[in-house]
């Protein structure tokens, strides 16, 4: 990136705020300005994530109810068969 001058938008999620301090302590960004978009304005600036994360959580929703039907149905309680992996399986067919 030698001779060119560059702009970093980010959001303000903590892990940029620390990740950012850490890279100019080490003097890591020279030719870089960062700068945060306002809080909460993500989906304005980027209105395609308002339907990527729509669409999200309505899949990841129907996922859900239907878990919770299937166990209901066999007389299991859906909330202590509920766990971590079953959540991360859905997270990613969603």
């Amino acid at each position: 990136m030698q001779g060119r001058r560059v702009l970093l938008l980010l959001d303000s999620f903590s892990a940029h705020t620390a990740a950012l301090q850490t890279l100019t302590e080490n003097n890591t960004l020279k030719n870089i300005r960062v700068e945060f978009l306002p809080p909460n304005c993500t989906s304005v600036y980027q209105p395609l994530n308002q339907g990527i994360i729509a669409n999200f959580k309505l899949l990841y929703r129907r996922y859900w109810l239907r878990f919770m039907v299937e166990h209901s149905l066999q007389d299991r309680d859906p909330i202590k068969q509920m766990h971590v992996l079953w959540a991360i399986r859905w997270a990613i067919a969603a």
